[in-house]
């Protein structure tokens, strides 16, 4: 699946590469109402660089009318891990948060997830690039299961 050149890449965000933004629309491109590109690849390890459950094995585990597609994706988001300006965990994609701020940020928008908000209504309250959350995935989807473990004991 091919999708337009991001013409806009380097006004929006001097960080993002123009090839980052391009490959970043093309894993967009996938998401319909049904699935999301960033929950159905999979749990990625930004250390060693690979899923932590390999294809052979995630193949086993998704329907057989889903693999190609997540396939296909999985491999787009390696090519992404590559392009990355720095690692994942350590980017901030809008200039206004700090890396030491990531943390917070992060848990106010697991609070945000769990009480249904979408991810770009998300990131439009807590005023972030719209990708931020694609970006650090990883970290927020972690924060977004702490939440909900931790609201469910207290309540």
């Amino acid at each position: 699946m091919l999708v337009d050149q991001f013409k806009t890449a380097s006004k929006k965000n001097w960080h993002l590469s123009d090839q980052f933004m391009n490959v970043l629309a093309q894993l967009s491109s996938y998401d319909t109402a049904d699935h999301k590109w960033a929950v159905e690849i999979g749990d990625y390890d930004n250390d060693s660089e690979k899923f932590i459950i390999d294809n052979s094995t995630y193949r086993q585990q998704v329907s057989p009318e889903d693999w190609p597609r997540i396939m296909q994706e999985r491999a787009l988001y390696q090519v992404l891990v590559q392009i990355r300006p720095v690692p994942f965990t350590d980017f901030t994609a809008n200039e206004q948060i700090l890396a030491n701020e990531r943390t917070t940020v992060l848990k106010q928008a697991a609070r945000l997830a769990y009480f249904d908000f979408t991810e770009k209504e998300i990131c439009d309250l807590l005023t972030v690039n719209r990708n931020y959350l694609k970006i650090n995935r990883t970290e927020f989807k972690q924060w977004k299961d702490w939440y909900a473990k931790h609201y469910v004991e207290t309540n």
